[in-house]
């Protein structure tokens, strides 16, 4: 927010007075003598509050500006209640809406329409970037279809595909551009095809005809066309599609082709992802019996973040392909290499001497690309370089995921040290490997159950609008042998990895309901959230496990809570929909954790019946400054609220983020802000907010 006001007393009492009423503001301040454009170019306001008469820019001065600037920037303008110059002429002066007087509460709805305006506006840029590049993909795609495709409008040829320019032998579509359809079928047939035409309903599905159609040389071939709606430029038309068939003689030849494509990335032509881990797998299985020695290359394109912001998917998409094409030309089409994800890609050799084999393979890899040439988005591109990594396959007990990750580790060092170069991952001395590990661990939290090392903690979460229940979610920790704790995050994934999880989980749902029990004893209305694993998630004896212990504790209806992180429920969503479901039958309820960063949140929320949403920490970061996750935070909680789901924003941890959170919506609020997690359920709610 630009506040232009020469008194800056006055100026802070507005932005001030906008964040004691629960508004995010951030506020920047022109006054006399300043460069008004400089203000706004450094600044970018999302509005603009200009007080009427009191700064040597006035609104007619603004509205010049800002009609220049690419994106809208609302002015509100500031009079005095004494003023008798009408609001409706003020308004048909450039101001989007006029504050009278001190009326804050009128000024903080103006506000927060503005800043919901210029967000959508955000988003609608960005959907239709994205939409644009869908437009130039799809475009790619017809042109290079190996069926003939054509659009007509108004019975004209507005657009054809190589194909179908070949099979009716014309040079270019120019000689084609603006033709009837009709000119091109024989005499005696123009007729029907009126006829056929005139009664053409497209709508619904894809309708066949056949005729005798006069290709470009006089000759005449029978063809059979699909006729369908479509659109193009945003004008609707009929889409014309000729079939490629294929004879039976081809079939063979098109079964090896379905069967190359089945193991090729159709973006790059090197193998894919899935194909590569079981080379991979092949591999490491094999090294045990015939002590040969292998090397894995993760390879990343350096700084490809340049190249999706400056050219788009699209673009950065042929940057990605020329560099693939760069790969193979110096492997050879025997190598096993793949486009791993992204802009990385894999690669795996054979060693026999290691130091000089790793080395003449990354140098020409690092010069093959950087000798590269590409086109991309109406420009030339010659300064591309590549980090890799290299991880040594010389052990028998690695594991393919611990090999790609020791080969991501070695990239990141590279592409840290100014990229153009490659990196071996040198295992620290007396580092484990990932089999190594799981076996200290699972010895480790074995001793922890014997020795009772294991404890309860409780995080309250607070209702932002009051109530008299009280919430804790129920967090696992853990002390070593000599009585410090050990961080969650490695002991829970030790476990998962191990298989204890499951056996853990049930530990800690036995000892909260004993917990919660003696909290109902003493009076406490109060319901627990509860962690489940993955693994828990995929357990069928778990729920008739939970419902028994249910009814024996005696524990009224709806005061627990079972929750899952979103990945587990997207890759178990048949198990997670049951589950759901089996809880709310026997009185409990079903959140899930760590929502909002996968690709389809919303089918979650479609598919799975949870009472409670959760959102990811990482949403939380930085909020006050981070207008993304604001955006991102906003749309999914009024996605769930829509669906009759309870949100939960976590990692509340400063009053900067709470006073944002109050514009979200949300309904539930945890963090150290509010408290740290507590060895009791002993947090006091009457005065938490």
């Amino acid at each position: 927010m630009l506040i232009v006001e020469t008194d800056s007393t006055r100026g802070e009492t507005y932005n001030s007075k906008l964040r004691s009423m629960g508004l995010a503001v951030r506020s920047s301040y022109f006054q006399d003598g300043d460069d008004i454009t400089d203000l706004i170019e450094k600044h970018n306001p999302e509005v603009i509050l200009l007080r009427h008469g009191h700064s040597e820019v006035g609104l007619k001065d603004l509205n010049s500006y800002t009609a220049t600037l690419d994106n809208e920037v609302p002015i509100v303008l500031l009079r005095k209640s004494d003023e008798t110059l009408p609001i409706e002429e003020m308004m048909a002066h450039g101001a989007d809406d006029v504050v009278v007087g001190d009326n804050y509460e009128h000024l903080k709805q103006v506000v927060r329409r503005e800043h919901h305006i210029a967000s959508m506006n955000k988003r609608l840029n960005s959907l239709e970037r994205l939409y644009k590049e869908s437009e130039e993909r799809n475009a790619s795609l017809l042109d290079s279809s190996r069926d003939a495709i054509a659009y007509v409008h108004e019975g004209m040829h507005v657009y054809a595909n190589r194909s179908y320019l070949e099979q009716f032998g014309y040079e270019s579509f120019d000689d084609l551009e603006g033709l009837p359809i009709m000119d091109m079928v024989v005499d005696e047939k123009q007729n029907d095809l009126k006829n056929f035409l005139r009664t053409l309903d497209t709508e619904d599905h894809a309708v066949h005809y056949n005729t005798d159609i006069v290709l470009a040389d006089g000759s005449v071939m029978d063809s059979d066309f699909e006729f369908s709606s479509a659109s193009i430029d945003d004008e609707p038309c009929t889409q014309i599609i000729i079939r490629k068939q294929e004879s039976n003689a081809n079939a063979k030849e098109l079964e090896a082709q379905l069967s190359k494509m089945a193991r090729i990335d159709p973006n790059t032509g090197l193998l894919n992802r899935n194909v590569f881990v079981e080379e991979l797998e092949n591999v490491l299985a094999s090294i045990g019996d015939s002590g040969q020695e292998y090397a894995y290359f993760h390879i990343s394109i350096d700084n490809f973040d340049k190249y999706t912001e400056e050219l788009g998917v699209v673009g950065s998409d042929k940057i990605i392909q020329g560099v693939a094409s760069g790969i193979k030309e110096t492997l050879g089409d025997s190598a096993v290499a793949c486009r791993y994800d992204g802009q990385i890609f894999s690669h795996l050799i054979s060693l026999k001497d290691r130091a000089s084999d790793i080395k003449q393979r990354a140098e020409a890899l690092l010069k093959a690309v950087k000798n590269l040439t590409l086109e991309a988005g109406d420009k030339e591109w010659n300064e591309l370089s590549l980090s890799i990594g290299v991880s040594l396959i010389d052990d028998p007990s690695l594991r393919s995921t611990e090999v790609i990750n020791r080969g991501s580790k070695a990239v990141k060092t590279a592409a840290e040290a100014g990229g153009n170069r490659y990196e071996v991952y040198r295992p620290k001395e007396g580092e484990m490997t990932e089999k190594q590990m799981e076996k200290a661990w699972r010895e480790k939290i074995d001793h922890a159950i014997k020795e009772n090392r294991f404890y309860l903690a409780y995080q309250p979460m607070v209702k932002l609008d009051g109530g008299e229940l009280e919430r804790y979610e129920v967090l696992l920790r853990m002390r070593d042998e000599h009585g410090t704790d050990v961080s969650p995050g490695e002991f829970l994934s030790a476990a998962e990895s191990t298989g204890q999880a499951k056996d853990i989980d049930r530990w800690v749902i036995t000892n909260a309901f004993k917990d919660l029990v003696e909290q109902f004893k003493k009076g406490h209305k109060t319901i627990l959230l509860i962690k489940l694993s993955d693994t828990s998630l995929k357990d069928k004896e778990l729920f008739p496990w939970i419902k028994d212990r249910v009814r024996a504790s005696g524990l009224p209806k709806n005061c627990l809570i079972f929750e899952v992180k979103e990945e587990s429920v997207q890759e178990n969503l048949t198990q997670a929909r049951a589950f759901a479901a089996g809880m709310e039958a026997i009185g409990c309820g079903f959140a899930i954790d760590d929502f909002g960063l996968s690709s389809n949140p919303q089918k979650v929320l479609n598919d799975i019946p949870a009472q409670f949403i959760k959102f990811h920490a990482e949403l939380t970061k930085d909020l006050f400054n981070n207008q993304d996750n604001q955006n991102k935070l906003t749309e999914l909680s009024n996605a769930a609220h829509e669906k009759g789901r309870q949100t939960i924003i976590q990692h509340v941890e400063d009053p900067t983020t709470l006073s944002v959170i109050w514009t979200i919506g949300s309904d539930f609020i945890q963090g150290h802000f509010i408290s740290p997690p507590l060895d009791g359920m002993t947090f006091d709610f009457a005065s938490s907010m």
